[in-house]
């Protein structure tokens, strides 16, 4: 079969009917994730929202033993993607642990660490001048977005400007 760079795709995609899943991939991207944390939480994403977590169940799902789990766990849970909950019985003793897991990082500004907001006055950085680089699966039609620009003057008033192109 000879390839050429120009007609022939990279990646054979299945039609999706059944057995899928729809996850923000945005983890995917983070550099900071090692490929085995990037597996793990693909997996536990892949998993209904009421799912329990418990390390011999992963275990069984792996080629991994249990330290090589529990490091990639723990990757996690440094990045903000898990919670690990010590749970407690009813005379209060320990009864095991429950993970909670996070689409996006709990320690973000999506998910803050605290239900209490935080004191001092917000910041008054000056957004990033650059706009981040897009990605879409469908290359035939990229669509960038040019980001929405809000000055506040003194005396209070707003202006914003969007601005679509079609690439």
């Amino acid at each position: 079969m000879r390839v050429s760079r120009s007609n022939t795709p990279s990646i054979f995609r299945v039609k999706k009917q059944r057995n899928f899943v729809a996850i923000d991939k945005s983890f995917l991207n983070d550099a900071s994730l090692s490929c085995k944390a990037k597996g793990l939480l693909a997996f536990f994403l892949s998993k209904p929202d009421d799912w329990e977590f418990r390390l011999s169940e992963i275990r069984r799902n792996f080629k991994d033993g249990k330290e090589s789990i529990r490091k990639g766990i723990e990757e996690l849970q440094k990045a903000g993607y898990v919670k690990k909950v010590k749970l407690r019985g009813t005379k209060g003793k320990f009864d095991g642990v429950r993970y909670l897991i996070y689409e996006t990082p709990y320690l973000s500004e999506v998910h803050p660490q605290s239900d209490f907001p935080t004191s001092g006055k917000p910041k008054a950085d000056n957004p990033a001048a650059e706009n981040p680089s897009l990605l879409n699966n469908d290359i035939t039609r990229i669509l960038r977005i040019v980001q929405t620009r809000v000055k506040i003057y003194p005396s209070g008033e707003k202006t914003t400007s969007l601005r679509k192109l079609q690439v």
